[in-house]
């Protein structure tokens, strides 16, 4: 009986009905297979959630953009979670982000910088920015990466990571 009671207190305390707080099961700051309170799938990119990742309450989408005139980048894009999503934007002038490449020894650093005003939404205030991008040379249309920072979202450092994110797959043309 005592084992019940003590399961029970634990249980309960688990449960927050905090927004910032994931739902129980799922963390906000590393992939989860866990179901939760919102789709990932869009219903015209049955790959979206590949690409997408929690920072705390709100999504992020990384792609790549692959020009031998402009060189490789890879880029990130603050969301909000749910059916539409629209983009968040955040007071960060740089974010620091490490990448592997598969089968490759080597760990790059690389760091996202706001992307140009022409690719963000027109009405973001100045100082903060929704779309981010990076310097990516070493990557090619064949890589499978492994892409993790450390972002600041509602005063709480989370941890973003993408695993086997697949270049071709998820490059797109500006």
């Amino acid at each position: 009986m005592r084992h019940w009671l003590l399961l029970s207190v634990l249980t309960l305390a688990g449960c927050n009905s905090s927004k910032d707080t994931p739902p129980q099961g799922h963390s906000h700051d590393t992939k989860s297979t866990a179901k939760h309170d919102h789709d990932h799938k869009d219903k015209d990119d049955d790959d979206h959630d590949e690409n997408v990742e929690h920072a705390g309450p709100y999504h992020v989408k990384l792609t790549s953009h692959l020009s031998a005139k402009d060189g490789n980048e890879l880029d990130i894009e603050f969301e909000t979670a749910g059916k539409t999503p629209k983009p968040v934007a955040l007071e960060h002038k740089t974010i620091s982000a490490k990448v592997k490449r598969e089968g490759d020894p080597k760990e790059y650093d690389i760091t996202f910088e706001p992307a140009p005003a022409d690719e963000r939404p027109k009405d973001e205030k100045p100082g903060t920015c929704s779309h981010y991008v990076a310097k990516a040379p070493f990557i090619k249309d064949t890589d499978k990466l492994t892409v993790t920072m450390k972002v600041v979202v509602r005063e709480k450092e989370r941890t973003v990571t993408w695993e086997n994110f697949d270049v071709k797959k998820f490059s797109h043309k500006h």
